[in-house]
């Protein structure tokens, strides 16, 4: 087949032609293509800044840098929400206002000259084309749940599973077993700690393992370990399995459980419960970590999340063979057999409310949907803020805007290696030098520092199918200040790769600046457009106490009867054990409703 015979060579060169021919038509206005099309896309009223990528289909870092040139020539302006006052909104100015109509009679002539050339029918039969050809790419795009790049595969999202068996209920719901379509696959250890020090610290599969590692560092540790996880015992034994799917709509729910928060001291951040037990400043930092794997700070999170301990000794953390986007897949299967409707690749961009109930949504392609019940697993923060009608958009959630506290930002870093590195776990848990004032500048001060600490996945040490034969594949989480801290990523991101690298070769990957390959990175910017989360954060909202169970956003909207939340902003908060909890919420809550 010759390359004239392929679909997107017709795609690729005519839409290169028009772009050149937008181009030169632009120049002519002292403007580009690119800077057209955002005019034709911010409306009257403003438009979130965060809100062009989407539609422009642009990266955040070119997105950014494009604005800043169009402002210095007059076309917009920024100012910040009068809702918010750290989200910033673009305006057109009275030039711009000029170019966007001049861009707008570019476009449409081009439109006019096409369709004067052609018939009705071939007209028709283009757009029939086109729409077959956007079903069948979103299926694809919707397949494939990893980053794919020259053989290497990279988890796009949450790389550990704990509390298995809620996605087996998932199955069961509809008398299937996940054995059938999924396998997870028990990793050993848990974590491999890396500290500053040179020492390691493995948290193994057994108590027993587990003990022998705690003996290098503490000996006396081992029994205090021991009374640690008993604690966590009591925590899980109400936290998770009284509490995680129940609902919290009222603040009644929250006072009848007082007494077990004062009895737990759950008060207590989960630093200082770990501090409570273990001696060991290294062992205390390794046991302290889990907070962040869900968004919250050690120093702040309240220690029910240490419930974690007990609930990783009970059921194990495993890895799905696959990746995570086996997993999507296969539950998008399990909906496909059983008859539920998708509708994938749809950005909402507006909620109709009436009558005290959502009515419809609107994407941003105009499409309308409408519905009984209207469930949202997204961050309810840019629901609130971004879709939802003004007259709608007061706090729904204990603590007002100016007092909330948000989940950290994420630099994820992707890359393969053209060598293994056998000695590396599955799980490896870099530390730094620095560990509260490190996360004191990350989620209060909101500073880049030049310091971190990092979560190593090597997949290819369980799966190795995610990199070509005698390579590697790994993703790096490094936790950094979401977009409140004052970060140009375009300038920041290839840095901090920089010393990412630097920092792991040194240390347990000698030799990685020569072998890596195939490298690219996410930031808070990445967040923020792509999945849109409140200022770029990795998990929502922060997971204090004074943000948990009645405290946090709600499971049902407590003034639209028929809008339900379930995800990381929601309770129980974040981590596929805690969306996997508030989704069983929305279903408990929606079958009382319906009685």
């Amino acid at each position: 087949m010759n390359k004239e015979q392929l679909f997107e060579f017709h795609v690729r060169n005519n839409w290169f032609k028009i772009s050149r021919y937008y181009n030169q038509v632009a120049a002519q206005y002292d403007m580009s293509f690119s800077w057209g099309f955002i005019l034709l896309n911010i409306e009257k009223e403003g438009t979130p800044s965060t809100a062009l990528g989407p539609k422009m289909g642009m990266e955040p870092t070119s997105l950014s840098r494009t604005l800043k040139n169009m402002e210095e020539k007059g076309l917009i302006r920024r100012q910040a929400d009068a809702v918010d006052k750290r989200k910033s909104l673009v305006f057109l100015t009275n030039e711009g206002v000029l170019k966007r109509k001049m861009a707008r009679d570019v476009v449409l002539g081009f439109n006019e000259k096409v369709y004067e050339s052609l018939p009705k029918t071939k007209v028709k039969a283009f757009f029939e084309v086109m729409e077959k050809v956007d079903v069948l790419l979103t299926d694809l795009l919707e397949d494939n749940k990893v980053f794919e790049k020259n053989g290497y595969l990279h988890d796009a999202g949450p790389t550990l599973i704990t509390a298995p068996f809620l996605f087996n209920e998932l199955f069961e719901l509809f008398d299937e077993k996940r054995e059938d379509y999924l396998e997870f696959k028990a990793i050993n250890p848990w974590y491999r700690f890396y500290f500053h020090t040179g020492e390691t610290f493995d948290y193994c599969d057994t108590i027993e393992a587990t003990h022998a590692e705690i003996n290098k560092f503490n000996p006396k540790d081992v029994k205090n370990y021991d009374r640690l996880l008993k604690f966590s015992e009591a925590i899980f034994d109400i936290g998770f399995t009284k509490l995680a799917d129940t609902a919290f709509l009222k603040f009644s729910n929250m006072i009848r459980q007082f007494p077990n928060i004062i009895r737990l001291k759950g008060y207590r951040t989960v630093f200082k419960f770990v501090s409570h037990y273990l001696e060991h400043p290294l062992l205390r930092r390794a046991f302290s970590i889990h907070p962040l794997l869900v968004g919250g700070n050690p120093f702040d999170t309240t220690s029910i999340y240490s419930l974690i301990h007990f609930l990783e000794r009970k059921w194990g953390v495993y890895f799905c063979m696959g990746g995570t986007g086996k997993l999507i897949k296969e539950l998008h299967n399990l909906m496909l057999r059983n008859g539920i409707e998708l509708e994938l690749m749809t950005d909402i961009d507006s909620i109709e409310v009436k009558d005290k109930k959502v009515r419809s949504i609107t994407s941003k392609s105009g499409k309308r949907f409408e519905a009984e019940t209207f469930i949202f697993n997204s961050d309810p923060p840019t629901v609130y803020r971004e879709l939802m009608p003004k007259r709608h958009r007061k706090n729904k959630k204990f603590l007002p805007e100016c007092l909330t506290s948000y989940s950290m930002g994420l630099f994820v870093l992707f890359f393969g290696t053209k060598i293994q590195y056998a000695d590396m776990a599955h799980h490896t848990i870099w530390m730094g030098k620095r560990y509260k004032s490190l996360l004191n500048d990350i989620f209060n001060k909101k500073i880049l520092a030049d310091d971190f600490s990092l979560y190593i996945h090597r997949p290819t040490a369980t799966d190795v199918s995610f990199a070509p034969k005698g390579h590697d594949s790994f993703y790096v989480l490094c936790p950094v200040p979401n977009l409140l801290g004052n970060i140009d990523w375009d300038i920041e991101g290839p840095r901090l790769r920089d010393r990412i690298i630097k920092a792991l070769e040194s240390t347990i990957m000698p030799n990685l600046s020569k072998v890596y390959e195939d490298d690219f990175f996410m930031t808070p910017e990445d967040f923020a457009t792509n999945y849109r989360t409140m200022h770029g954060t990795g998990f929502s909202i922060a997971p204090s106490l004074t943000q948990s169970a009645w405290f946090r956003y709600h499971n049902q909207d407590p003034d639209l009867s028929n809008l339900y939340f379930s995800g990381a902003g929601t309770h129980p908060g974040a981590g596929m054990p805690g969306v996997l909890c508030s989704a069983k919420v929305v279903e408990n809550l929606m079958k009382r409703n319906w009685k």
